[in-house]
């Protein structure tokens, strides 16, 4: 707890202000991990990378699993390799045992900066003066706050702007950073022992269990309100492929956000399944970036 195996340097600015120190750090031969607090965020920051760097990597959670595993797999690779750079959203907190020279981070609530922390000199002791998180401003608070319609109303990112300092930092010190932040906080209760006894035998997989999203949650298991609705789609790029091969449909499922469907209906098509019906999104995927709005489709069907 008293090890101290980074340095908090807190920034004024947006993250994308300092992609000269990026691209300085990876020149040292130094690996670094870049984490964004929403996906937008994250894809806007690989795209820039793509521009001073060729082989960045891009994580998120919409991502079909069988394409994040594959993800997954190439970061675990890195390992002893460098210089690498990683660009993720809070997906890296949980399902990626990686560890960096240097982070950048935006601001997020202080127990999600402690497990991204975890990613930064990883069972290291001293921070040497060269491991650092450099901490940013993000554009707002979501979507760990809504503008105050979010139904945690409290503003937890706003509360860690006020505890965290810019220090060598222990674990010990996080943990006095989350009192402070959580003083008050009463525990809400979860779905936990009803995933529990309806799993325990016969029940999902674990990826169905504990996928984990930018909101906080995970596919069954709920650690705090969704934001905003979500849907599963499949893309269209893999429907020709696994149509008639059911056991592998859920492979290729990605939550997005239900405003997507509203918007963009002429970019969603019904399909039946062997046992079930299905969305299909015709906005492009790739296994590089995920779905990509700004991206015109090669073809649309008509149904």
């Amino acid at each position: 707890m008293d090890f101290e195996p980074f340095i908090i340097q807190r920034n004024q600015h947006s993250i994308f202000d300092d992609l000269d120190l990026v691209e300085r750090l990876y020149n040292n031969n130094k690996n670094q991990i870049i984490i964004l607090n929403t996906i937008d965020r994250a894809k806007k920051m690989y795209r820039s990378l793509k521009t001073i760097i060729s082989d960045p990597l891009l994580l998120h959670s919409q991502f079909t699993f069988e394409d994040r595993w594959k993800k997954e797999a190439a970061i675990r690779e890195l390992d002893g390799k460098r210089p690498w750079i990683l660009v993720s959203t809070q997906a890296i907190e949980i399902s990626v045992d990686i560890s960096c020279d240097v982070m950048h981070t935006e601001l997020a609530p202080i127990d999600a900066i402690g497990q991204r922390g975890g990613r930064l000199n990883r069972k290291g002791r001293t921070h040497k003066n060269e491991h650092i998180m450099y901490l940013y401003e993000p554009e707002n608070h979501k979507p760990y706050y809504f503008d105050g319609k979010n139904v945690d109303r409290e503003d937890f990112v706003e509360k860690t702007d006020k505890v965290i300092e810019n220090t060598p930092t222990s674990y010990r010190l996080i943990k006095s950073w989350c009192d402070a932040v959580y003083a008050d906080v009463k525990l809400r209760k979860t779905n936990l022992e009803g995933v529990f006894e309806d799993c325990i035998l016969f029940g999902k997989t674990p990826w169905e269990i504990r996928g984990i999203r930018e909101d906080g949650g995970g596919n069954l298991i709920k650690l705090r309100d969704e934001g905003y609705p979500t849907i599963d789609v499949i893309p269209d790029e893999y429907w020709d492929q696994i149509k008639n091969m059911p056991k592998k449909i859920e492979k290729y499922k990605v939550k997005v956000p239900f405003w997507w469907y509203s918007k963009f209906n002429d970019m969603f098509r019904p399909e039946e399944g062997k046992y079930e019906k299905y969305i299909i999104c015709m906005i492009p995927y790739t296994t590089e970036y995920g779905f990509d709005l700004d991206k015109e489709p090669e073809h649309t069907k008509v149904f």
